[in-house]
């Protein structure tokens, strides 16, 4: 809950001016009920004064001044309520006073379960203030004290108040959409506003049933919450439990953690997120992982295939199925990294990787491969299945070395070199 600002100074109980009237006096006795108001500073005794007096001259010509007499002695005592309720009749006299919509908008915080009308006379004052804010700091309507240079400072000020008044009324109400609108606004005025933020994010992720595509900037709203620390910014205490409370949704949202910190520095320099700003969510980022993979299988259809044997010989009939389907079977073309080779030379066994680094084939051969081929190269074979183990998961194979291509092993050829002797004869 925020307080109201002090956007006009106390206001003078208009003691002199009514005095310089006295022809609109009923009589000296009514007169005698007021002066009680004009001879004190303590507001208990202007309301026991005002009281009386309206007790006794309930149709005063003076009825106007006396409203807003009543409203500044609440006001005095603290009593926001009455306050609230006298700056009303107050508008009903004028409705650009600035001291009656000014109490409205600053008091309706401080009620703490505003009415359906409460809300509503607060909306209209904001309302009023945003639509004709010069034509309630003319001189006609401001306190008489207020000179030109302090309404031209105050105006501002009370736009701006007004402005996160109009959005906050939307989001008590549960307006979250025409919340959302307002206090954007707000923030557009007036960047360094934490609590204004701290709602803004919060309009946003409540319409995120029937708006879910809002939930990024909800998330980027409350980054700035949190991780804004300067000139009106939230307690050290609240922005700490934000931080919680975005690192948990954000986990959430996007599947981990990662981009959090990026996130929370961004929206420490830039207060609103950029036009188009997104941030890819757990099912979005499982969408294109199964998309991918669905577009690799496509291309690949020799793993596509190999998931699916993996996938039904893992299952609990894994192993009858491999009995009576797949045992001794030609199964057509997979395709393999070599992972090692029995022996490394000339090797009549090989193990091949297709899903598992470590290896999740056994390839025997008929005969001896030539030479020796290094880990890492790619083999592709067709083979008759003959075992497998579920854990670890592998697939033993047999198959004629002409069904196997991409050996590049060569035989080294050796070279023998003959000597021969020449016998020279020399002279004896």
């Amino acid at each position: 809950m925020v307080a109201g600002v002090s956007l006009v100074g106390t206001m003078t109980p208009a003691a002199q001016a009514q005095e310089k009237k006295k022809p609109d006096w009923k009589d000296p006795a009514e007169y005698d009920l007021y002066k009680p108001i004009s001879q004190t500073q303590d507001p208990k005794i202007w309301l026991d004064a005002l009281d009386k007096w309206t007790k006794q001259y309930p149709q005063s010509d003076l009825a106007e001044a006396r409203r807003q007499l009543y409203l500044e002695t609440y006001r005095q005592l603290g009593r926001t309520r009455d306050a609230f309720r006298a700056a009303a009749d107050v508008l009903r006299d004028n409705p650009n006073n600035l001291f009656a919509l000014s109490t409205i908008v600053g008091g309706i915080y401080q009620i703490d379960t505003p009415s359906a009308a409460d809300l509503d006379l607060a909306e209209r004052a904001a309302t009023t203030i945003l639509a004709n804010l010069d034509g309630i700091y003319a001189k006609e309507n401001r306190p008489e004290e207020m000179s030109d240079a302090d309404a031209a400072k105050a105006k501002p000020e009370m736009r701006l108040f007004a402005q996160k008044t109009a959005g906050w009324i939307d989001w008590t109400r549960k307006d979250f959409a025409r919340a959302e609108v307002e206090l954007r606004k707000a923030i557009e005025l007036d960047p360094k506003q934490g609590q204004v933020m701290y709602w803004l994010a919060d309009a946003m992720i409540e319409q995120n049933k029937t708006r879910p595509e809002k939930q990024a900037a909800a998330l980027y709203c409350f980054a700035r919450a949190a991780g804004y620390d300067g000139a009106g910014s939230l307690p050290a205490a609240d922005r700490r439990n934000l931080m919680s409370y975005l690192t948990a949704s954000y986990a959430k949202y996007h599947g981990s953690e990662e981009g959090l910190a990026d996130l929370v520095t961004a929206a420490k320099t830039k207060p609103l997120p950029p036009a188009g700003f997104e941030i890819r969510s757990a099912a979005q980022i499982a969408r294109e992982r199964i998309e991918a993979e669905q577009m690799f299988d496509k291309t690949h259809p020799e793993r596509a295939l190999w998931k699916d044997l993996r996938a039904t010989l893992t299952t609990e009939g894994g192993d009858t199925y491999f009995e009576t389907k797949m045992k001794d079977a030609l199964v057509p073309r997979l395709k393999g990294k070599l992972v090692s080779a029995t022996p490394a030379v000339k090797p009549k066994e090989l193990t091949l990787a297709i899903e598992n680094p470590a290896g999740d084939v056994i390839l025997k051969l008929d005969g001896s491969l030539p030479g020796k081929m290094e880990p890492g190269g790619e083999l592709e074979f067709e083979g008759i299945a003959r075992s497998f183990t579920k854990d670890p998961f592998i697939v033993t194979f047999e198959t004629d070395k002409a069904r196997l291509t991409g050996w590049t092993g060569k035989t080294e050829s050796i070279k023998k070199s003959s000597k021969s002797t020449t016998k020279n004869n020399s002279p004896e």
